[in-house]
């Protein structure tokens, strides 16, 4: 019998501490806060955080314009001990431990209350950046190169592991980079520890630097922030052998440690935000708490108490099965969670016949299968009652969608803010919902050697979007769909265009190294099995900014005349293949087209003082005829001119229609 609760280990800590900060609802999604890994592990947490991280530097001294300085972010120790900083490493939030860098901290030393400064080299010196700021001597100022561990300015992350971190949740502290003020710093607050607040001059030691109109404080900080219980642990009741978890929010700077205790007696290592039992007996019954210490100081939360019910109870459902939509070569995975006294019986069923011997929590239905949707139902049963769930499962065949666009860095546009967005077509004949697909860029992780599209850390698309038959749709980072079409302008754009906004940080496409995504279905369930076409000629869309250094504001695109052809091995070219520039900073690129649209758009009929005048956009140069008739519905079309352009918009003015009768238009564009 198990009498020792578990400990949650998270997924990912690089993507959801934020350090000192009020952690809230990532602390539940995300899971323990710090792994302590030996006792040199232990010494060393609570006592060094970042404090500083710039990630978008100006370019302006007042009205002259000036070089941008590089990247950085500073480390500070808030203990009374020096920390020999040899073997820590780092990385951003596209990188995991293994790949993560440590040249730049060999032989640093960094002192009691001192911040040190890491600056992305790039061609900047550490006197290049003392000059910047007017630094004084004493502060350290160490350079780092750039090979992959730029800082990205629409939003990144950074993690600092110890020489002892074992995976990449074995954070010395981690912090959430949002998208960046030109010429602002992030650093926390001074007062409740949370972080991701920007630079304001005179507050926390913040200056303009002497070079620039940059605001920071490097080589100093506002001090530690004391610890504190934001949400504390809650009581519990359950019932007999089900699964139980305490949690606890807080907020701390430098990050505190943690460690739970059960009836007064320490856990061996629960040192997590999360202190899981699996499975509840009635030794497992009494009070929990959580004590939390960081070189300020040590707080406990108030104790909550757990509960075993062991009163006989009928089934009920604690999780219940979804619907599955998977393709024919997909395994799918049913699974429902109840409770009851005694602890109850599952029972699968599929069509409304048992399964044999599926009767476990799970079920998993091995590839192949038939296209169509069958219905899968669970039983859970005790001596005092029964529960059933149903959910369907839909088979599909494997559609033919492409992602045949890809923009990955803008020019600059002073009235706009625009962001990384991609394209995706659908080749085949059937249309397709693209509920419960996900999609990642090109991330680094621990068990990789280089970076590759993870489903751990995928946007997930909870919308109906149908995309039909020869229909491309666009996906944009940060911006609205009425943004988008301001940026490209929505004459130039397909009338029918959809576009759909993903918010996030950590899923902007690189802009001077390699980088792509891939896209998954719902019933994914590995990162090489990605909806693409033909899957066995490539797995993942990419494109490499080191081979065209020109591509600012060009996007990556396909050759669609090329059979089988896919993203992204060529740079977009107004006039070929539907590609124009913007309407706001020029970028090229062809959003919602594969191939260059030959028929004419009626943009606008208004009139004016000699009659109506019509506007029409005119993809091709050549004769457009503008014909009319008196019922939209119905009735023979009529000749009323022919147009020569050689413009993208073109007009014409009808002189001859009568005031108070309908008259209807279209435009045709001869051969």
């Amino acid at each position: 019998m198990n009498t020792s609760p578990d400990f949650i280990r998270p997924a990912d800590g690089t993507r959801a501490w934020v350090s000192g900060g009020i952690l809230q609802g990532l602390i539940r999604r995300w899971g323990p806060c710090l792994v302590c890994a030996g006792l040199l592990q232990l010494e060393v947490a609570g006592q060094l955080a970042i404090t500083e991280v710039m990630t978008a530097s100006a370019n302006t001294f007042g009205t002259n314009l000036v070089t941008r300085g590089p990247d950085y972010w500073e480390l500070t120790n808030f203990s009374t001990n020096r920390v020999d900083l040899t073997g820590y490493r780092f990385n951003d939030d596209t990188g995991g431990l293994i790949q993560a860098f440590a040249d730049s901290f060999h032989g640093v030393v960094i002192q009691p209350n001192e911040s040190i400064v890491f600056y992305e080299s790039n061609s900047f010196s550490a006197a290049d950046f003392r000059a910047w700021w007017a630094l004084a001597p004493t502060v350290q100022v160490i350079p780092y190169v750039d090979d992959g561990y730029g800082l990205a300015a629409t939003g990144d992350g950074l993690s600092l592991w110890s020489p002892f971190a074992m995976d990449v949740a074995d954070v010395v502290d981690s912090v959430i980079l949002g998208p960046a003020t030109p010429g602002s710093f992030f650093t926390y607050d001074s007062i409740s520890g949370q972080w991701g607040v920007n630079s304001i001059v005179g507050i926390g030691g913040a200056r303009q630097a002497a070079t620039s109109d940059d605001v920071g404080s490097p080589g100093s900080h506002s001090g530690p922030v004391p610890c504190r219980i934001v949400d504390q642990p809650t009581n519990i009741t359950v019932n007999l052998l089900d699964r139980v978890q305490f949690d606890v929010s807080y907020s701390g700077l430098p990050r505190p440690t943690l460690q739970w205790f059960h009836n007064g007696v320490p856990i061996p290592g629960a040192r997590y935000s999360s202190c899981v039992v699996s499975n509840a007996e009635e030794v497992h019954a009494g009070a929990y708490h959580v004590v939390l210490s960081n070189s300020s100081q040590s707080v406990t939360s108030a104790p909550a108490v757990l509960t075993v019910n062991t009163t006989p109870t009928p089934p009920r459902f604690l999780q219940s099965p979804t619907d599955l939509w998977v393709f024919v070569d997909q395994t799918a995975s049913f699974r429902a969670v109840a409770t009851g006294v005694p602890h109850p019986f599952y029972q699968w069923r599929r069509n409304g016949a048992d399964l044999p011997f599926a009767t476990n929590w799970n079920l998993e239905i091995t590839a192949p299968h038939e296209v169509g949707t069958n219905v899968y139902s669970i039983v859970v049963r005790n001596a005092h009652g029964a529960a059933t769930n149903i959910a369907g499962l839909l088979v599909f065949e494997r559609p033919d969608l492409r992602v045949t666009e890809l923009m990955a860095v803008q020019k600059s546009f002073p009235q706009g803010d625009h962001h990384d967005w991609w394209e995706l077509t659908n080749f085949g004949t059937n249309i397709v919902d693209l509920f419960g697909y996900r999609f990642d860029d090109f991330t680094k992780t621990s068990a990789q050697a280089s970076p590759l599209p993870s489903l751990q850390y995928a946007w997930v698309n909870t919308n109906h979007i149908f995309i039909q038959p020869n229909e491309s749709i666009v996906f944009v980072e940060n911006m609205s769909a009425e943004e988008f079409q301001r940026w490209w302008g929505w004459t130039n754009l397909p009338p029918s265009l959809q576009v759909v906004t993903y918010v996030g940080g950590g899923y902007s496409f690189s802009s001077n190294t390699s980088d792509g995504l891939a896209l998954w279905n719902m019933g994914a369930t590995s990162d090489d099995d990605v909806v693409s076409w033909p899957r066995s000629e490539f797995t993942f869309v990419s494109y490499s900014a080191l081979d065209f250094p020109a591509a600012i504001g060009v996007s990556f695109t396909i050759d669609p005349e090329v059979p089988d052809d896919y993203c992204c091995d060529q740079l977009s070219q107004p006039g070929t293949n539907g590609a124009f520039l913007a309407v706001e900073g020029g970028d090229v690129g062809s959003p919602g087209y594969i191939r260059a649209p030959t028929e004419p758009r009626l943009l606008s009929v208004a009139r004016v003082a000699s009659g109506w005048k019509l506007q029409w956009r005119a993809p091709l140069p050549g004769s457009y005829v503008v014909q009319w008739r008196e019922k939209l519905s119905a009735g023979q079309w009529n000749d009323l001119a022919t147009v020569q352009t050689s413009s993208n918009v073109a007009s014409y003015i009808d002189s001859n229609a009568a005031l108070g009768r309908p008259r209807f238009y279209r435009i045709v564009r001869e051969p």
